[in-house]
């Protein structure tokens, strides 16, 4: 589980833009990314597990967003900041 497995419309884009030669636009779409990233991996790193599960919960993906020891699951007021903020960068890289 990592990072690509979020947000795959704008790594779709950034794929297709990278392919077409809009070099402009990949970097812009891969700025947009890299903020999702900081999202996800943010301190404490253990919660990065959590935090992908929390966003592909949300998304419809996967049935539970539970992680097994020895990972560390996420506070309510932390996947509520996580999943607000993961909703304004994606709108934002659209």
């Amino acid at each position: 589980i990592g990072v690509s497995n979020v947000a795959t419309e704008i790594w779709a884009a950034l794929d297709r833009a990278g392919r077409s030669g809009d070099f402009k636009r990949a970097v812009e779409l891969q700025q947009e990314l890299k903020k999702i990233s900081s999202l996800i991996f943010a301190e404490p790193i253990v919660g990065a597990v959590a935090r992908l599960k929390a966003v592909l919960h949300h998304e419809g993906h996967i049935a539970h967003a539970v992680v097994r020891p020895p990972q560390m699951g996420i506070s309510a007021s932390e996947k509520d900041h996580l999943i607000r903020n993961y909703q304004e960068l994606c709108a934002e890289a659209h």
